[in-house]
């Protein structure tokens, strides 16, 4: 008796854990659809998430080399850029604002 009640115990645990992670995988599959839907999208008109795919495709690697090598020679300039980014989208966040 003890081994059948163990056995379904375990059949359960592992449907439970087989259904958990046949959500995750799909959660995380209509979140990549979502993000491929969205990549293609352009932001306003004329501006597109590919551009430099065509243009120059080496781009992002280029300013990744260019950045890191920034960042060994000085680390501040991460919080630096950090600020820059922030402190653009807040400013156009504020205008924003200010015209509603």
């Amino acid at each position: 008796m003890a081994s059948s009640s163990s056995s379904s115990s375990s059949s359960t645990s592992t449907s439970l854990l087989l259904f958990l992670i046949l959500s995750v995988l799909l959660c995380s599959y209509v979140d990549v659809l979502r993000a491929y839907k969205y990549e293609s999208a352009p932001l306003a008109e004329g501006l597109s998430w590919s551009h430099y795919d065509y243009k120059c495709p080496e781009v992002e690697s280029i300013i990744r080399k260019h950045l890191k090598k920034v960042f060994e020679e000085d680390i501040g300039q991460a919080a630096g850029l950090l600020r820059l980014h922030f402190h653009d989208c807040f400013v156009q966040y504020q205008v924003i604002l200010h015209l509603l």
